[in-house]
């Protein structure tokens, strides 16, 4: 699939070297960095899963697809301190998906996917991370951005509804693919806190 849509969007930009850009840096980039940026990184199976890499006849038979080893490989591989309490951070989301405010920005910011339902949760947490990021991006843009064109930062009054219903904790969203050793940093930390 990503595949696909990289080729696609390749094609459109220079259609005479698309077919010489892949996915394969990608793939190896992160799984360099996964299996080799600890010592007590995650499973070399649930990352050759992960990577979508035969294992063999033998390790296809008795190794297979388990949640827990593939969520550790998606936090290692979108950076997340795995030697730290902070390894079990969620991703900033609404509280209420379902606010006038949330309803109202996805319609403006995504008109054209607003209304697919199966887009709607990576809509919801798109949007939530632009909102969360929003001062870092202010910063660094120039002003004419085409960003500043977009829904979310037209009207600052939808910024300030979106931030009001912005949360990083919630009983609704548990963090996964945490290992028990992180418990000990949570206790030290954070005695409140668990997973």
């Amino acid at each position: 699939m990503i595949r696909k849509s990289l080729k696609t969007a390749l094609a459109k930009l220079n259609p005479i070297g698309s077919g010489e850009i892949g996915i394969h840096s990608i793939r190896k980039g992160a799984s360099t960095f996964v299996s080799a940026g600890s010592t007590v990184g995650p499973s070399f199976v649930s990352i050759c899963l992960r990577c979508g890499w035969s294992l063999g006849s033998v390790f296809e038979r008795y190794m297979h697809y388990e949640r827990a080893g593939d969520q550790f490989v998606g936090r290692v591989v979108a950076g997340l301190p795995f030697n730290n309490a902070k390894f079990p951070v969620l991703p900033p989301h609404f509280k209420d998906t379902n606010s006038a405010a949330v309803l109202g920005a996805i319609s403006a910011t995504f008109p054209a996917l607003a209304d697919v339902a199966h887009l709607r949760g990576i809509l919801d947490h798109g949007l939530a991370s632009l909102v969360h990021h929003s001062n870092y991006i202010l910063d660094i843009l120039p002003t004419k951005h085409t960003i500043f064109h977009t829904a979310p930062f037209r009207p600052p009054l939808i910024m300030v509804a979106l931030k009001a219903e912005l949360v990083s904790t919630m009983p609704r969203l548990q963090p996964s693919g945490i290992s028990p050793y992180i418990e000990v940093h949570l206790d030290r930390y954070y005695p409140d806190q668990h997973c």
